[in-house]
């Protein structure tokens, strides 16, 4: 302590991290001290440089320290500026390194601490209910809280799932596959939405629905805002594109060839 208005960050608890980059979670820049886990546990920051990072995770039965690392994020990301505590029966926690200065994962339960994930991946983020792991060899995928790879491994970025499909990253353009790694739009677009039953991709301006089965319901429709969260919306049977003035003009999808309705072909075919 320098002054009588610093105060202790040595040997004292540490604060967490927020490893998430993507749509689904945002990332959070100031959060407060990490609890003492299950009464047993707790992460301390154990440098007397400011500038250097140092977590140890202690245990206070034992009294011996378990591991070390650069950075923590164990999903709590609570504002607390005082010591507190967090019960569980098991919590997955991602961390850097201190030795390897790789991200992994660990989990903490009543009365132990064990591997989840090496310590050898580039980046682990959390993703809504899924973990987004950027591997050593430089490839994405989605890994559930027991440990499963839900999809398959990609070359880009995802950015955010939806049901069965994520959205990745490509040169700052946008693609969606499914988790087993099948293509299902057929180019990189600037802007891309996943919906129930359709995606809406935009490019140059210009607004396409399809499905996932890669049906066209709409195509090509010049948009008149340039936000464009906010220059359409789409319903079950057509998008409706809004102008500046708050008028909108809707457009009705194209009708789909070949849907067989009430066990007759509507286009007529046998």
């Amino acid at each position: 302590i320098t002054d009588e208005n610093s105060s202790l960050q040595n040997c004292y608890v540490a604060k967490e991290s927020s490893y998430s980059d993507n749509e689904i979670n945002s990332k959070t820049e100031s959060l407060g001290y990490l609890p003492i886990i299950n009464n047993r546990y707790v992460f301390i920051n154990d440098v007397l440089d400011a500038t250097k990072q140092s977590i140890i995770l202690y245990d206070l039965v034992d009294k011996k320290t378990k591991s070390t690392y650069l950075s923590v994020d164990a999903g709590i990301y609570s504002n607390n500026s005082s010591l507190s505590f967090y019960d569980t029966d098991s919590l997955n926690v991602i961390a850097v390194s201190a030795k390897k200065n790789k991200y992994g994962m660990i989990t903490i339960s009543k009365n132990d601490v064990t591997s989840f994930q090496e310590f050898s991946n580039n980046k682990i983020e959390r993703i809504g209910g899924y973990y987004l792991f950027n591997k050593a060899s430089g490839t994405y995928c989605l890994i559930d809280a027991n440990n499963n790879e839900v999809t398959k491994e990609y070359s880009y970025k995802i950015v955010k799932y939806y049901k069965n499909y994520v959205k990745v990253l490509d040169n700052n353009k946008y693609l969606v596959y499914d988790f087993n790694g099948n293509k299902i739009t057929d180019k990189a677009y600037e802007y891309i939405a996943l919906y129930d039953d359709n995606i809406a991709v935009i490019d140059n301006n210009k607004l396409s629905v399809i499905k996932y089965d890669k049906t066209i319901l709409a195509s090509d429709i010049a948009l008149k805002i340039s936000d464009y969260n906010n220059a359409y919306s789409i319903d079950s049977q057509s998008v409706t594109i809004y102008n500046d003035d708050q008028t909108f003009e809707k457009i009705p999808f194209v009708k789909e060839d070949n849907v067989i309705e009430n066990g007759e072909n509507t286009n007529g075919e046998e």
